[in-house]
């Protein structure tokens, strides 16, 4: 069903058969989109869904459980959504209520994470393996939702004409090649139906997929194994061997209806992990649905805004699907985005007295994948406010889940040739699989390179046969300390190298280095933390004074906690810059001698009804990037619809508005198809039912002035109105200007801003 485009002060009519009128015979998802609007986020259905069962034991720092009515508290959490591990942090305190001062030990991580392997007496992990694994079959608990999304045409449809006129020629190239790469992927998919595959509808995630892996005779296909997903929203270079590892993965996915887009599955994780967190806080703190929830989301210092944007239409899919939360409009509502390095930063000064103000420090963020080390100076230290110095930030492949594939790749080349052990069900790999998830929890976690003596640790192998060349004995396999330091020095020496480099760039530019600050999952391990303090020992010789490591409590909840700590005081933040533009699809009066754009315009459309040319498909944009705003701000202008005049006693005046945004464009009345306007993409939509005017009178049919090529019509005029409060955006279809809301949409625009921006 295509729209009548707004027009601003001057607006296009619409012709009969593509107006916003109700046809005979119409779908129920036309009916659908007239009762009530829609956003991007909303439409996506079909993912898998599962509950995991859970154990009933304490939160981290629970304290007593909460003993008043739930309604009366409000929760703040924050989600550190990592390459290999996520964590959950959250504050619970009453509603009207906020603490003037909180100490990082106030702060609770949530624990008790279904399928957590336990180790001795250690405590509950604080954060889960960011993994998921998808069933063979396909499984729809939100049907609902994937009608809606199956049957909807895509929004962008009615512009094929204009990107045809106006777009590159490598899209169509692009496209092709897309279908292609789809087919191969089918014809793929169909041998390996073939083969035999656990037949399961099971959903795993988390440590679920750890202890699926545990089994070494499991025969679930490995192609169906996600992990890493967070790489896909960094498109740098350094992530690119990552995200076309996936690809295939992604691709075999897509084809057996497990997910639509890619970043389905970083959705169906979070609700996932959402539902764990929702099942915690019900049990431990009393929550409840009525109780607020502030959601925090921590990004990397170096992602664009498209990719946060997606990351929080993402996060809104799982809160939907969760029922943790609340949406407003399918958005979520005041989403506060702060920087990871930000949020680290903020623990670490909250937890210590090391860092003063003034003082200049490397951040190194050692994660599971990625390790990045950016320099930084304290600017505030209450709040604490950072500012980044003008040293280029270094990032690298070496976290600590590539020592898993360094032990992986090392078992394998030393049972490659004994083939023996594959019986019932066993393979080489599968029992590599198996002792590579014993590594990632016991050895991995322990192992220090800096002791001079090691024990030769033994991995039970069933049915191994002695051999003293290979360092095996029966059903054990050896594993001396060489054969670690050989796993574990070439990501050692990735991260010191990034160190080196980061202090090397700072001294360039004059700025005195005293701490290297250490933190993320990987900072927890003890051969990272003595590799790197010996190489600052040499750094410090060297230049002839002291720079020190600094490992905080907790590094891998670091993230989150300090997320809390920055949201609960936002003053002093970023200056409201915008970095997107938002705008309305127009449709404007053909005005070359007025309008610059207009004049490449070679076939402007000519509108039955009013007889007069238009230019379809533009964009106003109304916020533009570069602009400061305040955190209250209006933006109104006047539309215009027409609707041909019938003897249809049923007609409908249905007005439909998009809003779009994009990183780039500033320049308004091109059309979408338009360089100026590469890379916009719809931000939501409302459909706004005006039939009204017709039925009680307040408007009359327009006639056609005598000698004009026109016909007669209904004119539908109303104020369209983007209104900016805070960190999210309204729009709304006003009649008369001014006066009621006759239909309104939200998003939250906080990924618009610099992260830390209130």
């Amino acid at each position: 069903m295509a729209q009548n485009d707004a027009l601003g002060s001057y607006q296009r009519p619409g012709n009969s058969m593509n107006s916003n009128q109700e046809i005979p015979g119409s779908s129920t998802l036309v009916n659908r989109r007239i009762i009530a609007e829609f956003s991007p986020a909303t439409l996506r259905g079909g993912s898998v869904q599962r509950d995991s069962s859970s154990v009933d034991v304490e939160l981290s720092n629970s304290g007593t459980p909460f003993e008043g009515a739930a309604a009366q508290r409000r929760f703040v959490v924050s989600i550190d959504f990592g390459t290999t591990f996520s964590s959950v942090s959250f504050m619970a305190f009453p509603e009207n209520e906020t603490p003037l001062a909180v100490l990082p030990s106030e702060i609770k991580s949530v624990v008790n994470y279904p399928d957590e392997p336990r180790l001795g007496f250690r405590e509950r992990r604080r954060e889960v393996p960011t993994e998921s694994w998808y069933p063979n079959r396909v499984l729809h608990d939100d049907q609902d939702a994937t009608e809606i999304a199956g049957n909807l045409d895509d929004p962008n449809d009615e512009m094929l004409e204009d990107l045809h006129e106006g777009g590159s020629p490598t899209d169509s190239q692009e496209v092709v090649e897309s279908i292609e790469e789809e087919i191969e992927i089918e014809m793929e998919d169909g041998a390996e139906d073939h083969a035999e595959d656990d037949d399961s509808r099971d959903f795993f995630w988390g440590f679920g997929v750890q202890r699926q892996l545990q089994f070494p005779d499991t025969n679930r296909n490995q192609n169906r194994r996600v992990k890493r997903s967070k790489l896909l929203l960094d498109n740098s270079d350094h992530t690119r061997e990552i995200r076309n590892q996936l690809r295939p993965i992604l691709n075999r996915l897509k084809n057996k209806k497990l997910i639509r887009n890619d970043e389905d599955v970083i959705a169906d994780f979070l609700e996932h992990l959402f539902r764990h967190v929702k099942e915690q806080l019900i049990r431990h703190y009393g929550f409840s649905d009525a109780c607020p929830v502030e959601f925090v989301l921590c990004v990397p210092a170096m992602w664009t805004q498209k990719a946060s944007r997606t990351m929080q239409s993402v996060m809104e899919t799982a809160i939907r699907r969760s029922g943790f939360g609340n949406l407003q409009d399918g958005s979520v509502e005041d989403l506060f985005i702060v920087s990871e390095p930000e949020a680290a930063s903020a623990h670490v000064l909250a937890d210590t007295n090391e860092v003063k103000l003034g003082e200049t420090f490397v951040l190194i963020d050692a994660g599971g994948g990625t390790v990045d080390a950016i320099t930084y100076t304290v600017d505030r230290h209450y709040p604490l406010r950072l500012k980044r110095e003008a040293v280029k930030p270094g990032g690298e492949l070496c976290g600590s889940s590539y020592l898993n594939e360094d032990f992986h790749k090392h078992l394998l080349e030393r049972l490659q040739d004994e083939l023996y052990l594959e019986i019932n069900g066993l393979t080489i790999e599968s029992i590599v699989e198996k002792e590579t998830i014993d590594f990632e929890n016991r050895l991995k976690r322990t192992f220090d390179i800096a002791r001079s003596k090691f024990p030769v640790e033994e991995i039970f192998i069933q049915g191994l046969v002695a051999n003293h060349e290979k360092r095996f004995s029966t059903n054990r396999l050896k594993i001396q300390k060489e054969d670690l330091n050989n796993v574990f020095k070439p990501r050692l020496k990735g991260v010191a190298r990034l160190m080196r480099e980061q202090l090397e760039l700072a001294s360039q530019k004059n700025l005195d280095v005293k701490k290297v600050i250490l933190i993320g999952g990987f900072a927890s391990s003890p051969s990272l933390q003595n590799y790197l303090r010996q190489e600052l020992k040499r750094i410090s010789e060297v230049r002839g004074r002291t720079i020190r490591l600094i490992d905080p409590n907790s590094p891998e909840t670091a993230v989150a906690s300090g997320a809390i700590l920055r949201a609960l005081n936002k003053e002093n933040g970023p200056a409201r810059v915008m970095l997107s533009s938002y705008g309305f699809l127009r449709t404007e009066p053909y005005e070359p001698e007025v309008v610059p754009a207009h004049r490449e315009i070679k076939r402007p459309w000519h509108d039955p009804l009013d007889g007069r040319k238009y230019v379809k498909n533009t964009i106003d944009w109304l916020v533009k990037k570069g602009e400061e705003i305040p955190p209250h701000k209006v933006y109104p202008i006047s539309v215009l619809h027409t609707f041909p005049v019938t003897t249809r006693q049923d007609q409908r005046f249905l007005c439909e508005e998009k809003l779009y945004v994009s990183d780039t464009s500033t320049e308004s009345h091109y059309r979408i198809g338009d360089p100026k306007n590469r890379g916009a993409e719809i931000a939501g939509c409302i459909v706004a039912d005006m039939t009204f005017l017709k039925t009680d009178g307040i408007i009359v049919p327009v006639e056609p002035e005598p000698g004009e090529r026109a016909k007669r019509h209904w004119k539908v005029e109303y104020e369209l109105v983007m209104i900016v409060n805070g960190r999210n955006m309204r729009y709304e279809a006003r009649y008369p200007a001014g006066g009621e809301v006759q239909q309104k949409g939200q998003i939250s625009i906080a990924a618009a801003f610099v992260p830390g921006t209130n």
